[in-house]
């Protein structure tokens, strides 16, 4: 169990869909971006979704996960508008599984917000049941920031889709000789 983290039982047993072993963070990712802190001041979050944007065009492909950390954004408005500054195209609305409340334009709440900390959001890829005729809606970049930090927990885990299609092996062409994997989604009338 080499580069692993044990959680002890205690830990384990408040969720008992955890796994028992997680990989501990490994050296590179995701890559790291701080700003010198004699700049932190100087910008707007506009200026920093420009200098953002340059990194992301550079590094994102090659390093699956870029990591801005120590940015002056302390506002869900702050980050909307270094959102803005990256030139992305948004999705139309938060949709999914989920009700996600906006708190300001292409902001929405975390979607486990409210859960009991107990609860934890598996490794999944965003909203990859959307889409119809085979064109799929799912986002293709998404990011994340910490406005409040959680009192416990509150981790957000990034893992690299590639590496688990390689440990996949056999599985997925099975898969797909048998015309891939159907999702259906059963939601509760909560009208009645």
């Amino acid at each position: 169990h080499a580069g692993r983290l044990m959680l002890e039982p205690s830990e384990r047993d408040a969720n008992l869909h955890l796994p028992v072993f997680l990989n501990a963070p490994r050296p590179g990712f995701p890559l790291l971006v701080q700003p010198q802190p004699r700049q932190v001041g100087r910008h707007e979050p506009e200026g920093w979704g420009e200098a953002a944007r340059a990194v992301l065009r550079l590094e994102l492909r090659k390093r699956g996960a870029v990591l801005f950390r120590g940015l002056p954004i302390s506002t869900p408005d702050d980050f909307s508008r270094f959102l803005s500054a990256l030139d992305i195209q948004p999705m139309s609305a938060s949709s999914g599984v989920n009700t996600r409340p906006q708190l300001a334009e292409n902001v929405f709440e975390a979607s486990n917000a409210g859960s009991p900390s107990s609860h934890s959001l598996h490794a999944h890829n965003e909203q990859a049941y959307l889409g119809q005729d085979d064109e799929p809606s799912f986002p293709r970049k998404i990011f994340f920031c910490c406005v409040e930090p959680a009192a416990e927990g509150g981790q957000t885990p990034l893992v690299l889709n590639s590496e688990y299609h390689a440990e996949l092996g056999d599985l997925l062409a099975g898969f797909a000789a048998r015309g891939g994997v159907r999702y259906n989604r059963h939601m509760p009338d909560l009208r009645a």
